[in-house]
């Protein structure tokens, strides 16, 4: 039909356009990876159980506390310029004697529960299906205890692309490139889709 040449330059513009707008996203993964000394740590997945044993080395002569109280308070000890955690005795300890997992994750879970019902941080959750509050539960409990729980989970993630705003086809593996996502998610109003996170 004399319409086919047109429909396929048509379908190649749009490709291109396509590819462009995934291109774009995989360079804001990159620039938020950089940007983030804690990403940055976690993008180094093969040298993590290394960093791991450093921070707790570092901080073997981190105050003690005094294991009688029934309620402890353990400060977070950050290093990295200040934006990462590091792993304390005290951090390590609340989760081997304190709290388990299966804490983390209920706390988490009732999280999310409600983040799905909030009209603005929904808007950034492209799927309620995805399971979000056991992956938060198990970041927290790898950045406390300085297990590698949350590295192992994902190792096997399903990596098939999720589609974003626009169409776009994403891979979704790991913190830099699940925020980018978010910024890109269907759900947003097209002239929000891509702002980052602000809190006004």
């Amino acid at each position: 039909s004399e319409s086919k040449p047109l429909i396929d330059w048509f379908n190649k513009q749009k490709q291109r356009k396509m590819n462009a707008q995934e291109a774009k996203i995989q360079r804001q993964v990159q620039e938020l990876t950089a940007s983030d000394p804690d990403l940055k740590e976690e993008s180094r997945f093969d040298n993590h159980h290394e960093a791991v044993n450093d921070a707790v080395a570092a901080n073997e002569n981190a105050e003690t506390v005094d294991n009688v109280h029934p309620r402890v308070f353990v400060p977070l000890r950050m290093g990295g310029g200040g934006r990462t955690h590091v792993v304390s005795e005290g951090s390590a300890r609340l989760i081997e004697e304190e709290v388990t997992l299966e804490d983390l994750q209920r706390m988490t879970e009732k999280f999310y529960e409600k983040a799905f019902q909030d009209v603005t941080l929904d808007k950034f959750i492209r799927s309620h299906n995805d399971p979000h509050g056991d992956r938060f539960a198990k970041w927290i409990h790898q950045k406390l205890s300085g297990s590698t729980i949350w590295d192992e989970d994902r190792r096997s993630r399903d990596l098939t692309p999720v589609r974003l705003a626009g169409g776009i086809r994403h891979v979704v593996h790991d913190r830099s490139s699940a925020h980018v996502a978010a910024w890109h998610s269907p759900k947003r109003p097209q002239r929000e889709v891509g702002r980052h996170f602000e809190l006004d």
